[in-house]
């Protein structure tokens, strides 16, 4: 509610779920009024700290954009991957919400390579279709490998799905 407020009509409701890893979402309905259940681990729980809010925040909001794809028809397994690129894209490259702190720059890199882990289970033609969005982590991606203080390595060139 505090931090995505226009988007509250979007979960029909939030449990926990002490064996989830962090976050998932389940679809409730279909078409533009299909909501989320938001099941919430206790990994989750534990790591919302002063240290980690900023991601925790993020994370919320990455639940928040499947519900967005399931309301335009974005369902199934065989977009599941598509859904994830598109998430953990707009998590890689959406800024901190005032108030939370900031996310590490290592955490930052492996939701970049997330995201492109994804990409690389897309088929061509669908992979195409985000271009600009493959440039526009590609272009992050060493900035803050940088910035990690991590050994450099390179990105993603195989299917990695996540979730």
């Amino acid at each position: 509610r505090t931090y995505y407020p226009s988007e509250i009509g979007k979960v029909s409701a939030v449990v926990y779920v002490e064996a989830v890893p962090g976050l998932n979402t389940t679809r409730v309905g279909t078409g533009p009024a299909a909501t989320g259940v938001i099941s919430v681990g206790r990994y989750f729980t534990e790591h919302t700290t002063d240290q980690f809010f900023a991601r925790r925040v993020l994370q919320v909001g990455h639940e928040l954009r499947h519900v967005n794809q399931w309301r335009t028809g974005m369902i199934g397994p065989a977009r599941k991957a598509e859904r994830e690129f598109l998430a953990h894209c707009w998590t890689a490259l959406t800024p901190e919400k005032p108030g939370t702190g900031c996310m590490y720059h290592a955490t930052r890199l492996d939701i970049i390579d997330a995201a492109l882990g994804n990409l690389n289970c897309l088929s061509a033609p669908v992979r195409a279709k985000y271009a600009r969005e493959e440039s526009a982590l590609m272009a992050l991606r060493p900035r803050e490998q940088a910035a990690s203080g991590r050994p450099a390595t390179s990105p993603p060139t195989t299917c990695m799905p996540s979730h």
